[in-house]
């Protein structure tokens, strides 16, 4: 008991948070979702945890952190709650409707279930330049999404497809690899 009373929060909390994370991610996972609003702020969650799991190019780790919505969905508001509470690596959380014509830079761009026919244009549109596409229950995630949130059993789980992972230009760490339920190499 010594031991403990000893350790300071900082150098416990210091040393474990990347495994305090995973737990996070874990609990937030196996955690029931009977309606789709709490489902959509479970997928936010999940959105935001990435970013702690996922090494972009140096050259987009300055400004803003910019997350695209591609197509309506509940996400949106959950997305902009987070927004408006979190930052990723200090750098303040953007959010916005991606229109067709929109050529900005984002680190993220969600693809919305009634937009999943786009994800392998998406894939093409985007590889190598440092963008995490993910996606949410699309049929075509191993053609390109780097990440497919889905919801099985009242869980939200995901899939990742770490080929696109690669393509994108990023890095995805062991700890969120082990989480995933279908790993595509």
């Amino acid at each position: 008991m010594k031991i403990l009373s000893s350790l300071s929060p900082r150098i416990f909390f210091g040393k474990n948070l990347p495994r305090l994370l995973t737990v996070f991610i874990v609990l937030v996972s196996m955690k029931s979702v009977p309606d789709e609003g709490k489902e959509y702020s479970v997928k936010a969650m999940f959105i935001y945890n990435f970013t702690k799991h996922i090494e972009w190019p140096s050259s987009e780790t300055t400004g803003v952190f910019r997350i695209g919505v591609i197509g309506r969905s509940e996400i949106y508001e959950a997305l902009e709650t987070i927004a408006t509470q979190k930052k990723v690596d200090g750098r303040s959380i953007e959010l916005k409707m991606v229109e067709p014509e929109d050529n900005s830079f984002y680190q993220i761009i969600f693809v919305s279930k009634s937009q999943s026919h786009r994800v392998p244009e998406l894939a093409r549109k985007y590889m190598g330049t440092g963008v995490l596409i993910i996606s949410e229950e699309c049929k075509h995630s191993e053609h390109g999404a780097a990440i497919n949130l889905i919801t099985t059993d009242n869980r939200v789980r995901f899939e990742l497809n770490q080929s696109s992972v690669r393509n994108a230009g990023l890095k995805v760490s062991v700890a969120l690899a082990n989480l995933a339920i279908v790993v595509n190499p």
